[in-house]
């Protein structure tokens, strides 16, 4: 059951989604979409709410538009200020900090990063696909040390990503926003993980993206357990949140396309939940999902 749920922000009313029944005992999913999306297709592209039914509530926030395109922002229109109405909302009715995940696409990713980095919340955990951390203030270096890091951090990205520079610099999408390189990112949260650099705990280049479907990815999902961070390239061109495919292309479009989904998202509604969804869920929630969350079988090698 979907509920709207309406906040003030200064003097802006701002919407957010809720889907799955709110417990106290329960982790929340914070989703931000994409520049140029909205909560409702993101839902349906990342299949977020339908993998944790049963065990987590999932909040999909909507950006303001800037122009002709809803962004999110944490320059003039601040968004962290609405997450933070957000969480105080969540957190007055029982729950806890430490059980609030942010999981962001593109833009979405970008705010995850900003606010992780800079607010003085011990969260569960951020993911972010096709994104990293902005260039927006050189302060943040010095300011962030001493603040809580998020329990777990999840990486996705594009080698060849055409909007979201994997070498960092201005993003296609925006003009006006820089962002780290993939490697800077990961330096940058390994020194808020361990106090000093160090290689991400785990990272790999996945092939023609096809790694998940290898039998090398039943031991990525084995050994997640004790993993702060992952970082997971795919050697490709796609900006989109199933980089990494279940299967072969050939799966049968259930849902019809609108202006607002591209083709090719819509084409990856089909499949059941996404990959990309599966295995962030699962390094968030091992513990917590035994019973609920299932990662479907993977091919075995000849």
């Amino acid at each position: 059951m979907i509920k709207e749920l309406v906040f003030t922000v200064g003097n802006n009313v701002r919407l957010a989604y809720q889907f799955n029944d709110f417990r106290s005992s329960h982790p929340i999913i914070l989703a931000l979409h994409g520049a140029a999306g909205h909560p409702l297709p993101f839902r349906r592209i990342s299949g977020i709410d339908g993998a944790v039914s049963g065990f987590a509530s999932v909040i999909f926030l909507a950006a303001e538009r800037h122009g002709r395109v809803a962004r999110w922002s944490w320059q003039k229109l601040d968004d962290r200020d609405f997450l933070l109405s957000v969480i105080d909302k969540i957190v007055g009715q029982g729950a806890r900090t430490e059980d609030i995940y942010l999981i962001g696409m593109s833009n979405g990713g970008c705010l995850a990063h900003v606010f992780a980095s800079t607010c003085d919340l011990h969260l569960g955990g951020i993911a972010s696909v096709c994104s990293a951390m902005p260039v927006y203030d050189q302060t943040i270096w010095r300011q962030s040390a001493s603040r809580p890091c998020p329990a777990k951090i999840f990486l996705a990205n594009s080698l060849f990503d055409p909007i979201m520079p994997y070498e960092g610099g201005q993003t296609e999408s925006d003009a006006s926003l820089d962002v780290l390189s993939l490697k800077a990112t990961i330096e940058y949260w390994n020194l808020r993980i361990n106090g000093k650099s160090t290689n991400p705990l785990f990272s790999t280049v996945a092939s023609q993206i096809q790694l998940l479907e290898t039998v090398q990815c039943q031991y990525f999902i084995s050994s997640m357990n004790d993993m702060k961070m992952i970082s997971l390239t795919s050697v490709s061109n796609q900006h989109c949140w199933d980089l990494i495919n279940r299967s072969p292309p050939t799966r049968r479009l259930q849902h019809r396309t609108t202006r607002q989904w591209p083709r090719r998202q819509a084409e990856m509604l089909s499949g059941g939940t996404p990959m990309i969804t599966d295995i962030i869920l699962k390094f968030f929630f091992n513990e917590r999902t035994q019973e609920h969350l299932e990662i479907l079988p993977f091919p075995r090698q000849p």
